[in-house]
């Protein structure tokens, strides 16, 4: 076979090569056709330049632009990789104007934000009385100092305060005549209903950083009664220094908190140096003859876990605002020498300081300590319990020893005893053994 010739493969081979290429110059006819049709009716249809120029003038009409440009150019379609998509409907950013008439919309606040940015101005506290008349009282001076520059000379002044939770309360302000009087705000009640609240809540003011007028203010409420709930359940998790008084001694139960915690007792000459020194809180000293308070005594004359009276322990005797009041005031100079106090207090009072006090039943009490300006100190928490369940009363005698640092790990843990007035036991066990009961002179 000559190598100039081909090879001829018959008709077969040559019709299914000529089928294939029809059908492809078919394909490609179709496509040009789709394309000039979608051209023609592109062309066809004013574009925005065009429609502005028919709303602005009618009778001129702009000729159309017959210059030719490329299909894909003129509809911005991208490379075959980056397909577009068309929405059908539009989105709900294009429609959000409608019903402000193409006024624009600010973004969306963010409450916690406002709060970061806003103003501290002051905070009151609810008692029964303002959830009982859905009112909130506030004091003359903070309601002039923060209400008066917007009231003019109105006896209403309605208030637009937003919470936390981004909810508008639209209230009254009321003015007094008298300017010495407390002012009230009205219309709390679908706002205490809404946050639940109770007497002890405290509602605190703000301003925001943009208000939307010179009346708008940002409120919170905090929940003081559960807060102290939830600190007193962890008081309670608290470990309690607990110490075995059989013997009824005070000295002897330190001397078992030294074994208990693993302490050795190596301070006998130590002791012996601080033997009948010491005063407490400028009242009286304690002595060895100290053996009529009940639960515990001295031994000897011996001092507490080898350091003195004066060091570790001091004496009052109780008043009525002790016994009723559920705290008990402590002198200035008492409170610095026997409790801790990191750094004396600002202004208002220094956080509290836990308590941990053990009776002579071997019963912990958990209470608290703080200090005020002008060296005023109050015991509080469960002081209020203790008096309650010891019977105790004013003119009862008290002390209290502290347990040094190294024999407990925090250093606040406390002993306490007392002792009842002498002329009240003496008149109430008259009166007992009129009716034929003899009571101990000590109250048990």
């Amino acid at each position: 076979m000559p190598k100039g010739r081909d090879l001829d493969t018959g008709p077969i081979e040559k019709e299914g090569y000529l089928m294939k290429n029809s059908d492809s110059e078919e394909e490609e006819e179709n496509e040009d056709n789709v394309a000039s049709l979608a051209f023609d009716i592109w062309r066809s249809s004013p574009g925005k330049e065009e429609q502005n120029q028919i709303s602005s003038n009618p009778s001129e009409v702009a000729a159309p632009n017959t210059e030719f440009q490329p299909f894909r150019e003129e509809l911005h379609v991208g490379p075959p990789s980056e397909p577009r998509l068309i929405e059908f409907f539009p989105s709900s950013e294009s429609n959000s104007r409608d019903d402000n008439k193409g006024d624009d919309i600010p973004a969306a606040r963010d409450v916690r934000d406002e709060f970061v940015r806003a103003t501290f101005l002051f905070e009151e506290q609810l008692c029964p009385s303002n959830i009982e008349k859905n009112t909130l009282t506030v004091t003359s001076g903070t309601a002039k100092t923060h209400f008066l520059a917007n009231s003019g000379t109105e006896n209403e002044v309605n208030l637009l305060l937003t919470d936390s939770r981004d909810t508008d309360w639209h209230m009254k302000l009321l003015i007094p005549r008298d300017s010495s009087t407390e002012w009230v705000i009205t219309g709390w009640k679908d706002f205490f209903s809404a946050q639940f609240s109770e007497d002890l809540d405290l509602i605190s003011f703000y301003i925001p950083s943009c208000p939307d007028h010179n009346k708008h203010y940002l409120i919170d409420s905090r929940k003081i009664r559960s807060m102290q709930m939830e600190k007193q359940r962890r008081l309670q998790n608290q470990p309690e220094l607990r110490i075995d008084a059989r013997g009824g001694n005070m000295n002897t139960m330190l001397k078992r908190a030294c074994q208990t915690l693993g302490v050795p007792n190596n301070m006998a000459s130590e002791r012996e140096g601080h033997k009948g020194r010491g005063t407490n809180s400028g009242k009286s000293p304690i002595t060895p003859s100290d053996d009529d308070f009940i639960g515990s005594s001295y031994e000897g004359d011996e001092t507490a876990a080898g350091h003195s009276p004066g060091n570790s322990s001091f004496r009052k005797h109780l008043t009525r605002t002790d016994v009723r009041c559920g705290s008990l005031l402590v002198p200035g100079e008492v409170s610095e020498q026997h409790f801790p106090s990191p750094k004396p207090p600002k202004k208002g009072y220094e956080e509290e300081t836990i308590l941990n006090v053990l009776d002579h039943q071997n019963k912990t009490w958990v209470m608290t300590f703080k200090r005020y300006p002008k060296k005023r100190c109050l015991i509080g928490g469960n002081w209020g319990g203790f008096v309650r369940t010891h019977r105790l009363e004013a003119k009862d005698e008290i002390i209290f020893s502290k347990v040094e640092h190294h024999q407990a790990s925090d250093g606040n843990h406390y002993l306490i005893r007392f002792k009842k007035n002498s002329n009240a036991a003496a008149s109430g066990s008259e009166a007992k053994k009129d009716k034929g009961s003899p009571i101990s002179s000590t109250g048990f």
